[in-house]
């Protein structure tokens, strides 16, 4: 905050040339990064889950923890596929809409458990979520607006559910 956004923006701009990522500006390093120490993470909860559904009930119900992860898991496959040139132009962007959609799939979770009723696997928000990705490889210029329609009707509706 001190050095201004203009000076940031330059900084995270600049190209470097790193051994393992090859070249690219710091900001798409720090999103490679950034994915690689998530899915760590993610593999992880992923794995426990399914180690202790599997001593719960056997097989059957490692299939229905696999099953009710599903969506979070193919979201994140997604978010790991976006257009490097879409991570620069609409970063921010990006991170709400995928934040916003993880904190619904989380909220439906927590809902549907506390009313024993199973989690709905197909989740409509994720079609959007991946044409919007598409878009981004085929028309970066096209995607934002796309991205920013998108991002305020799910901000909309989500607050509408919500209440």
């Amino acid at each position: 905050a001190i050095l201004g956004p203009q000076v940031v923006s330059s900084v995270l701009s600049m190209p470097l040339q790193l051994p393992l990522l090859g070249l690219a500006d710091l900001r798409t390093h720090f999103m490679k990064c950034w994915l690689v120490f998530i899915g760590f993470f993610m593999s992880l909860c992923v794995l426990k889950n399914l180690a202790h559904a599997f001593k719960k009930n056997g097989l059957s119900e490692v299939l229905s923890v696999l099953k009710d992860l599903l969506p979070v898991l193919l979201q994140n496959l997604l978010l790991g596929s976006w257009n490097p040139q879409m991570l620069r132009l609409a970063s921010r962007e990006i991170s709400l809409l995928t934040m916003l959609l993880l904190f619904y799939f989380s909220a439906q979770m927590i809902l549907f458990s506390m009313a024993r009723m199973p989690f709905p696997v197909v989740q409509k928000w994720l079609v959007p979520y991946a044409m919007l990705l598409g878009l981004g490889w085929i028309a970066p210029e096209l995607a934002k607006p796309a991205l920013l329609v998108t991002l305020l009707a799910f901000g909309a509706w989500l607050l509408w559910w919500l209440a």
